[in-house]
């Protein structure tokens, strides 16, 4: 349970307001039935009888006497409120003191539940916010310490509920029938899928989304996610498409020839663009080049997990992009299939690694002048943005396409349906 600073502001208002009714009351001459000569005493009495009025049980000072008629309605009005202000305050304080999580839950209506309040969360809940303003939110998290937690409350306004969601207990405390949508985006892949089969199943009608991360469980996923009534996404595969539809179709669509088109780093940022790229634009893509300490065992990978990848002409340099050596074998390679179309490969450095990534992309433009070069990075700083504007670099900001490409989802995913 959580009060907001306009709360804070409200409760704090009135009580200044109140003690100033009776403040002023007392300074007119107006007078207590039961305590004789307050009109006359100094400013410290006044005060304590002002003060007076919000203690539990209040003081015997009788009903208001004397002086003017609208200063005596002004303390008849403070000696109503001020025990109002002071009861209202207690049982909120008893409220968060035994913290009946249930009564959380319970006071929110078409609220969309989000369970993992992690980094991803934080992203989800940011893109609602701008889109939907003033939606209910409720967050549920085992770790109730994480700074996440007090961040999701303070800026996105959510209630919390520390809660382990593979409880049946938890899932009937969340009001699940009220709710507009709930999205499941805890760090383990098979809690977020058990969890939201057991929602879809017990309310059907009701919106869930669930997030998987390892690329293999999503494409195992694909096969069972039709009928479900769950909506599967991964992060990597939505930023994967961001990228595609804002820079890279184009650039497809204007070159005559089949591209050259060299990942380095082939981990699931990379395996999921050469997805989506293959689903995408797979007729314009000539030739893959991976370089990636475990570029073999990655390829073989991707391959066994999306079908239909074995027609992509492939290579593979198990190199360290620290590695000058990298460099010069990887010219040969690009080289050999770009004979007979001379057109500039494009770079996608999509490491885990941003500083790896950035010194990267620095040596590939200097071998590369007129190449588009894609460098991945968590988040977009002023540094980031001076460096790639200095060496024509186009940045990734995985945070960023992530938190737009969920705000577009989410036009989707949290659209009340159509009577």
């Amino acid at each position: 349970m959580r009060r907001t600073r306009a709360g804070w502001y409200l409760r704090g208002g009135l009580l200044v307001v109140t003690f100033g009714m009776a403040m002023l009351a007392f300074e007119s001459g107006v007078g207590v039935s039961d305590r004789g000569g307050v009109p006359e005493g100094d400013l410290l009495t006044h005060i304590y009888y002002s003060l007076g009025l919000f203690v539990l049980g209040g003081l015997d000072l009788g009903i208001p006497t004397g002086g003017p008629t609208p200063a005596r309605a002004l303390l008849w009005v403070a000696y109503f409120a001020a025990p109002l202000i002071t009861t209202s305050a207690v049982l909120e304080g008893a409220v968060r003191l035994l913290k009946p999580e249930w009564l959380v839950a319970r006071m929110s209506r078409d609220h969309v539940v989000v369970v993992g309040v992690g980094r991803l969360g934080m992203l989800f809940l940011e893109a609602l916010r701008e889109r939907h303003p003033r939606i209910p939110i409720l967050a549920v998290d085992l770790d109730a310490q994480r700074a996440t937690v007090q961040l999701a409350q303070d800026r996105f306004g959510a209630r919390f509920l520390p809660a382990d969601v593979r409880l049946s207990a938890t899932l009937d405390s969340l009001a699940l029938e009220e709710a507009r949508a709930v999205v499941l985006l805890t760090r383990d892949d098979l809690v977020n899928l058990e969890v939201a089969w057991r929602i879809a199943e017990r309310h059907p009608s009701l919106r869930v989304i669930a997030h998987v991360a390892d690329l293999g469980m999503r494409r195992m996923v694909d096969r069972v996610e039709h009928g479900s009534g769950v909506s599967i996404f991964n992060s990597h595969r939505t930023a994967a498409r961001k990228l595609y539809q804002d820079h890279l179709a184009e650039h497809f669509k204007q070159t005559d020839p089949a591209d050259v088109v060299v990942l380095a780093g082939f981990g699931r940022f990379g395996q999921t663009i050469l997805e989506y790229l293959h689903a995408a634009a797979g007729s314009e893509i000539g030739h893959a080049v991976i370089v990636d300490t475990a570029g073999e065992r990655q390829a073989r990978l991707f391959r066994a997990q999306v079908p239909g990848t074995e027609a992509i002409p492939l290579s593979v340099l198990e190199r360290n992009l620290d590695d000058p050596q990298s460099w010069a074998e990887l010219e040969a390679v690009i080289a050999e299939h770009l004979v007979d179309d001379p057109v500039e490969p494009v770079f996608v450095i999509g490491t885990d690694d941003d500083q790896l990534n950035l010194r990267s992309a620095i040596a590939l433009r200097a071998l590369h002048p007129e190449s588009r070069i894609f460098v991945r990075c968590t988040y977009e700083s002023a540094f980031t943005t001076q460096i790639a504007s200095t060496m024509r670099l186009e940045l990734l900001a995985v945070e960023g396409m992530l938190r737009q490409a969920l705000a577009e989802r989410q036009k989707e995913w949290l659209t009340p349906p159509a009577d």
